[in-house]
């Protein structure tokens, strides 16, 4: 955060909780209640924080704690990620037991998830965590038997 940022937040919120973040307050006691928000927020940018506080403000009727805040920048952090992420192409690769590879598509990560090929509803990494683990069984199956076959 920067001290911009802090002073806009503790300016919310003296508007959003008059009787927790007195807006007439010593100016001491003010300055100390912005130094806590800058140190406790410091690693998050100004927009996240206030519009953390503003989910919360929104949806409680209570005075939301630190660890309320740091929970719905997590969110608000995953859910701008997944959405991000989302755009990303993820190849449903398969292999038959002789050993014939292919491919349904390329999909993103929901439409990946919710394929009807996709029984277990398996993320794109876990299948294809799975996916090598199943090849290079098949592969080093049908190896042993062509190395049985030639002697």
């Amino acid at each position: 955060m920067t001290s911009g940022g802090v002073e806009n937040l503790y300016m919310y919120l003296s508007t959003a909780w008059p009787l927790v973040i007195r807006p007439g307050a010593e100016p001491e006691w003010k300055r100390a209640k912005m130094r806590e928000l800058y140190r406790t927020y410091e690693h998050y940018e100004d927009a996240e924080v206030l519009a953390a506080f503003q989910k919360w403000t929104n949806e409680q009727e209570k005075f939301p704690t630190t660890k309320n805040i740091m929970n719905e920048l997590k969110w608000l952090q995953l859910k701008k990620s997944r959405k991000q992420e989302n755009e990303e192409l993820w190849p449903m690769d398969f292999i038959t037991k002789d050993g014939i590879e292919w491919s349904f598509g390329l999909f993103k990560r929901a439409d990946f998830i919710s394929h009807h090929r996709n029984p277990e509803r398996l993320d794109p990494e876990e299948w294809e965590r799975r996916y090598k683990l199943t090849r290079k069984r098949i592969l080093d199956k049908i190896e042993a038997e062509n190395r049985r076959a030639r002697t």
